[in-house]
């Protein structure tokens, strides 16, 4: 599944080729991301395969952050020898000495996760101040990782990559829809599926991959809230951390019903046009029809599924029984959307059967 999302969904491969485009660029990087970013190992796998293909001249080093320290002094620990350490002088400062030395920086790419907004500005400060002296011996380049935040710096030599403004709620419903693909079960439903998955589950990715598995997509279409539950306690996060899952029953069945209303209700609404203009001329003899709310049908492509199984079920217009089972199906469904309760799994399977 890591696979799927790092090199299929559109916007995950575009954050990814942003990130190389800049430093291509010879731009530095501040790189925001969310909490649990997907696979977070095969997400640096990718960006070293780009990285080797494109800037095969450079390395990437991961650099342990020190909050004690300054970032240029992490740096010249980092990348220069102790004879040239020994040269250096505060007064030269650590941008200009780095720059104006031949040391190992100039050939990698510096990768540095720090824990908080105002260690990634002293960072940017410092890589800004690098960035813009003279250098004899080409430059480095700087990743700075951390949580997206709104307050990042960006100084002149410094782009911020965010993983939020490439990623929204459209491409975890295009990577449900992917991994939904390889299931069992019909087109419609596997839309469904990815529907729920989504509005459920939301921006984890990982989680979301796990209701994939066999069996448990069935168990989740029936029961959401349970299914996931036996996920958290019999999985982990690929680096070994625990899934966190905080909504409540009441959120979970919001969602579902949120799911339905986008996939099930326009459906339903093509139904009714479509029958309407199947029987246009049946319809037509009982116009004009008044709603019990005062609303008063005039066409036929107006009269509403309620209306129609009304007339259908008075022999007031003549149609097949199987249209009629088909009314009476979609009409009580959509009622039951329309009062804001969900429909269960056997009665959108009951639905689904007649699309």
């Amino acid at each position: 599944m890591d696979r799927l999302w790092w090199n299929q969904v559109p916007n995950a491969l575009r954050f990814v080729n942003s990130i190389i485009d800049e430093l291509q660029d010879e731009k530095n990087v501040v790189l925001a991301l969310p909490q649990y970013v997907p696979w977070y190992l095969s997400f640096r796998e990718r960006i070293e395969s780009l990285k080797s293909q494109l800037l095969s001249n450079y390395v990437i080093k991961n650099i342990i952050d020190d909050e004690s320290k300054e970032p240029g002094e992490i740096t010249l620990n980092s990348f220069c020898k102790k004879e040239l350490r020994d040269d250096f002088r505060p007064a030269i400062g650590y941008g200009k000495f780095l720059a104006d030395t031949n040391n190992t920086l100039n050939s990698h790419i510096a990768w540095i996760k720090v824990t908080s907004l105002e260690r990634a500005n002293k960072w940017s400060e410092f890589i800004s101040d690098y960035s813009k002296q003279k250098k004899f011996y080409g430059g480095g380049m700087f990743v700075v990782e951390v949580l997206e935040s709104e307050r990042l710096n960006s100084p002149k030599g410094i782009t911020v990559v965010s993983f939020g403004e490439y990623i929204s709620e459209f491409d975890y419903y295009i990577f449900n829809i992917l991994g939904s693909s390889v299931l069992s079960m019909s087109k419609d439903l596997k839309e469904y599926f990815a529907e729920v998955l989504t509005a459920v589950v939301g921006n984890d990715v990982e989680l979301a991959a796990q209701c994939f598995s066999s069996g448990i997509h069935k168990g989740f279409l029936e029961n959401p809230a349970e299914t996931i539950k036996t996920v958290i306690e019999q999985e982990s996060r690929s680096d070994g951390e625990y899934f966190v899952f905080s909504k409540e029953q009441s959120q979970i069945e919001m969602d579902v019903w949120k799911a339905q209303i986008k996939n099930l209700f326009p459906k339903i609404e093509a139904y009714r046009e479509e029958f309407a203009q199947t029987y246009s001329s049946e319809i037509a003899k009982n116009l004009p029809i008044s709603a019990s709310y005062g609303e008063e049908y005039e066409l036929p492509e107006e009269v509403e599924l309620g209306t129609l199984y009304y007339l259908a079920k008075n022999k007031m217009i003549i149609i097949s029984s199987t249209d009629y089972s088909k009314l009476k199906c979609l009409k009580n469904a959509r009622n039951k959307l329309a009062h804001l309760n969900s429909l269960t799994i056997d009665e959108v399977n009951d639905l689904l059967a007649y699309m």
